[in-house]
Formats: C-alpha cells, sequence, structure tokens
C-alpha cells in the first residue's frame, strides 16, 4: 500500500511523541519510587528504635494521603491524567467494607443475596426447580423396608404398555376409567365437549371402540354401580347425571340441576343408593337412584367458591372429604345437619380442615382411612385419618334471622357455622408438579378402590409425560411411560382392583399398561 506524503509525516509525528512520553514517564517513575523508598526506610528505622517522630503523629490527624502507582508506562498514563490521579484522594466506597466479612443470620431473601442484580434471570433458573416432581426422582433398584411393596413394585415395572397409540375421543381427556370387569380390559373416556368413549382394548384397532354423545359440555367423572356394572353414570358442566345402560342400550337422565351455569357438576360418586355431586358452586347434592329425576334437590352449601372434586368414606358414607378453590380440603360429617325452613339444606358440620396455600384440585379416600389430596402448591399430602370419627364434634344453628321468606335464599356469610374441628396435618407430603395450565386436564390423584394385593396406591399423572404410582406410606412403585407417548398422560386411573393403569391426553390419545400384549398385532 502506498503511502502518501501526509500520512508518513503523521507517523513520524506519533513516533517521535511515544519517544518523548516515554523518557518522561521513566523520569517520573524513578523519582517516586526513590521517594517511596526513603521514606519507608525512615518509618522502619524510627519504628526498630522505638521512636515515635513528630511528623509520624502529625500525619494521623490529617487527610489520607493521594494516590501513588507505579507502572505509569503499563496504565498508559499521560501527564494531565497523572496530576488528576495523584490529586484524587482515597474515598471511603474504594475502602473494603466490614460487613461483607460478617456472617449473615436470620431468614435471607435470595432477591438480596444474588450478586449483580441479575435476579430475573436467577428466578428463571431456580423456578425450573418447581417443574420437579418426585416422581422424577424414581429409582426402580432402590431398597425398600416393606417386602410386599418390593414385590409390588416388581410387578409394575413389568407391566405392558399398548403400543397402538390410539384415538379413542375427539376431544381432550378431562376422565378416564376401567370398567370393573377383571375379565376384558374395557377403558371409558369423557373430553372437554361432552363426548363418552368406550373402547374394548382386548380387540383390534378400532373395532371395539364405540363413542356416544349425551353431553353438551365438559365430562367430569364417570363411576359405576357395584351391584349393577352395566349401567354407566357420567356427570358434566352441563348440569346433568347420567346413566348409560349398556345392556337395554339406553341413555337416561339421574339429576338435572336448573339455574345459570355456576351449577356446572364437578364430581359425582354412588354410595349405596344414592348419588352424590358437586357444583361450581360450592354445593354438595344427593340424589336417590330409586326416585324418578327431579329439578329441585336437598343440596348443602359447603363452600363460597367451587368445589373441584370431592370423596366419600368407603366405610362410612356419612364423611365425605371435599377439595375447593377457597384452598382448603374440608371433611364433614353429613349425620343430622342443621336444618331450615327452606327447600334447602344448609351446610353440614366440619370434623377436620386443612389449609393449603393455593386451591386444592382433588381428594381421594381410601378404605384404610387415608386422605390424598393435592393442589396448585404442587404437592400431593396423604393424611390418615383413621382417628377422626373420635373426636368431638359440636352441633352448631343457623345464624340466619328466622323470619326470613321461605323463596329467598341466604348468603353463605349468614349461614357458615362455626363448628369445632380438627387442623389436619400431612402424614407424608410429596413435591408434584401440578401447574397444568390451559391446555392440560387438571392433574387428580385418585386410589385404587379395592386393590386385590391388598396394598393401597394411587396414580397421578406428570407434567414430565409419566404416570406415577405411589403406596400410602408415599413410597413410590411406578413410573409409567412408552416411546409413544407425546403428551402429558393427565387423566389417569387404576382399575378396581388389577394392577392395570391407563392415561389420557389432550389429543383424545389413551396410553394402557396391563399385565400382557392384548393383541398379537402390538
Amino acid at each position: 500500500m502506498v503511502l502518501s506524503e501526509l500520512e508518513k509525516q503523521r507517523l513520524k509525528n506519533i513516533e517521535r511523541n511515544k519517544k518523548a512520553l516515554q523518557e518522561f514517564q521513566l523520569r517520573e517513575a524513578s523519582n517516586l519510587a526513590f521517594e517511596e523508598g526513603k521514606s519507608n526506610k525512615g518509618s522502619q528505622n524510627n519504628a526498630t528504635l522505638g521512636v515515635s517522630s513528630s511528623k509520624s503523629k502529625r500525619k494521623a490527624n490529617v487527610d489520607p494521603p493521594p494516590r501513588r502507582i507505579r507502572n505509569l508506562r503499563k496504565h498508559g498514563i499521560n501527564e494531565e491524567d497523572r496530576k488528576k490521579y495523584l490529586d484524587t484522594p482515597v474515598s471511603d466506597s474504594a475502602k473494603p467494607d466490614k460487613a461483607e466479612n460478617t456472617r449473615k443470620e436470620g431468614e435471607l431473601k435470595a432477591k438480596d443475596l444474588i450478586q449483580n442484580q441479575q435476579f430475573d434471570q436467577a428466578l428463571a433458573v431456580m423456578q425450573q426447580f418447581r417443574e420437579i416432581s418426585a416422581g422424577d426422582l424414581f429409582d426402580s433398584d432402590a431398597p425398600v423396608k416393606n417386602k410386599d411393596i418390593g414385590e409390588l413394585r416388581s410387578k409394575m415395572l413389568d407391566l405392558v404398555a399398548d403400543e397402538r397409540n390410539i384415538k379413542i375421543i375427539p376431544e381432550r381427556i378431562t376422565t378416564m376409567c376401567f370398567h370393573p370387569s377383571e375379565s376384558k380390559t374395557i377403558v371409558f373416556a369423557g373430553d372437554k365437549v361432552g363426548n363418552v368413549s368406550l373402547w374394548d382394548a382386548s380387540m383390534e384397532e378400532d373395532k371395539g371402540l364405540i363413542s356416544f354423545n349425551f353431553h353438551s359440555r365438559n365430562i367430569t367423572n364417570i363411576v359405576f354401580d357395584r351391584n349393577e356394572s352395566q349401567k354407566v353414570f357420567t356427570s358434566s358442566h352441563d348440569q346433568s347425571i347420567r346413566v348409560l345402560d349398556l345392556e337395554h342400550q339406553k341413555s337416561s337422565e339421574i339429576c338435572v340441576l336448573d339455574g345459570d351455569e355456576s351449577n356446572g357438576i364437578t364430581d359425582c360418586h354412588i354410595s349405596g343408593n344414592t348419588m352424590y355431586y358437586s357444583t361450581l358452586s360450592g354445593l354438595l347434592g344427593r340424589q336417590d337412584l330409586r326416585e324418578k329425576p327431579s329439578i329441585k334437590h336437598k343440596t348443602l352449601t359447603l363452600s363460597a367458591k367451587k368445589i373441584g372434586g370431592f370423596s366419600i368414606n368407603p366405610a362410612n358414607d356419612f364423611q365425605i372429604a371435599t377439595a375447593s378453590l377457597d384452598r382448603t380440603m374440608k371433611i364433614w360429617d353429613l349425620r343430622n345437619p342443621p336444618a331450615a325452613d327452606y327447600d334447602y339444606d344448609y351446610s353440614a358440620l366440619i370434623t377436620g380442615v386443612y389449609n393449603s396455600r393455593l386451591s386444592i384440585s382433588s381428594t381421594s379416600w381410601n378404605n384404610a382411612n387415608q386422605i390424598v389430596c393435592n393442589g396448585y402448591d404442587n404437592t400431593i399430602n396423604i393424611f390418615d385419618v383413621d382417628n377422626l370419627l373420635d373426636t368431638p364434634i359440636v352441633k352448631t344453628e343457623l345464624s340466619i334471622e328466622p323470619k326470613i321468606e321461605k323463596d329467598s335464599e341466604p348468603s353463605i356469610e349468614e349461614i357458615q357455622p362455626e363448628a369445632s374441628y380438627v387442623s389436619l396435618e400431612p402424614k407424608v407430603r410429596l413435591q408434584h408438579n401440578c401447574q397444568t395450565g390451559r391446555w392440560v386436564t387438571i392433574l387428580k390423584s385418585r386410589w385404587q378402590e379395592m386393590p386385590k394385593d391388598g396394598i393401597n396406591k394411587f396414580i397421578i399423572g406428570n407434567m414430565s409425560r409419566f404416570a406415577d404410582a405411589f403406596v400410602g406410606n408415599g413410597e413410590q412403585v411406578a413410573h409409567l411411560s412408552t416411546d409413544q407417548m407425546t403428551a402429558v398422560p393427565a387423566a389417569c386411573s387404576f382399575h378396581r382392583s388389577e394392577n392395570w393403569v391407563v392415561g389420557g391426553n389432550s389429543s383424545g390419545k389413551v396410553y394402557l399398561w396391563t399385565n400382557e400384549k392384548l393383541t398379537d398385532t402390538q
């Protein structure tokens, strides 16, 4: 590259200035080093002789000395910057803070401890741990204290997954269950728009698939009568409960609620000849299956907010446990509830309450008097309520005015009784991610109703695309998945007595685990 005369002259000036600056910096550095060495030597001699000079005493009362720097060439300091630097006294902010070396005590917030103020970035990292479930840490080789649980875990590990990856219902599956039959594997599913499907998994592909559409909104539960297994009961947000008679091939209404959408039915269960159901408005209703369907029903006001689900004590059907949007799980005694001169029964007696940080999604009660519940606080809680019946109950009267007209319904604040109850604490608490969001069905833990092996266990979907099974002491016995599982099996269920598991996802597909291959096409 050819340089112009102007560029050549500019380069010569740069070299000349560099040499002049280097010579100046070397002289200044030499003078500074000589002065500092001289002063240090004098102070060392005085300290050795035990003499305190008047000069050192005066220094104690003057301002701190200006900054000094030896290697000027290294830092590239010119004459003007050097003067500014040397004339600047050492500030307090440059001194080390003694608080940094002090031990921190008490409870500290993370945002006060994170360095460089990168709290948002750190929060994103820490929140990942909230998405971890206890089931994700399952170790199939971990030792177990109970021999029966060890055998159960081995059997669950040997379950065979159905590989057909079949879609049995059009929309997002909201509930699933097995037919009680032990001779055939029959699965029922309900979706968010009111479809109900029956799938005989022992038949090839779609040959055993039947779909019905007798509801108009979200199917909330599918249950069977123990004495009449040919009858399938379904509840829905369309304010109705219907029964499908497979033998006579017809569907009939069991219960129809009037009013607006707040009377949508959220759950249903059968005990004896009585159908129990809960609603979006916090009511619990009962319908005798031997009576004709009626629009008006006697209901119990149990919550000011939605009851997401409930369960009945298998040993005492007058005891129920409700999971509510009001962040509580309550246990109720339905015997002799407070009565009033209305078309409704108002409230019942509370025997136990568990308060959660966030809303509770479901409860399930097993035959060993254990209740499992889970909710949006990302925990699964197992309660032992075996001695709850021994708790003294204080019967209360309604606090409403007796002169209220019969056609008017008092508010919940007027009718809520103040009963004595037990504050429940979980016997076992497990970490479990329950943040399903909008497009995934709410996760619900459900006990196996009548386990043939005598071991109580429950199943729940895992947001990491697994189905997790636990026993009553919190030990995990299964962490089920398949290669075909591309979505969360949010709606999970055990067979009533066999150790079969089924799970349904948001696209209407099901995942099935049984003891053996069901067809030769797998």
